[in-house]
């Protein structure tokens, strides 16, 4: 099994009058851009997108859905395993981020 990368189109839009950010992440076949290193599986097949929505003074409703084909041959329970714990620990890591910057 082979470490998987992302070439990455990412896309905001941000609407001030409903406290709203929407981030739009998709997978590209590229590359032209970023050649693919020896022993890597790329994924074209991503589409994500994370909504911000401001819903108090401090506070930030988050939803975050993404799909992605790992390519390859990866066994079910370990996609499954990834798909489960990922969004936890993307947010997790966002949370520690943010707050390093207070």
């Amino acid at each position: 099994m082979h470490d998987r990368d992302y070439v990455l189109d990412i896309r905001i839009t941000h609407a001030k009058s409903s406290k709203k950010a929407v981030i739009e992440v998709r997978g590209l076949d590229r590359p032209d851009l970023v050649p693919l290193k020896q022993k890597r599986v790329r994924v074209t097949e991503l589409n994500g997108t994370w909504t911000l929505t401001q819903i108090a003074e401090n506070s930030v409703e988050i939803t975050y859905q993404t799909e992605a084909n790992p390519t390859g041959k990866i066994p079910a329970w370990l996609a499954n395993a990834f798909v489960v714990d990922q969004p936890f620990s993307t947010l997790l890591n966002l949370k520690q981020h943010f707050a390093a910057l207070q």
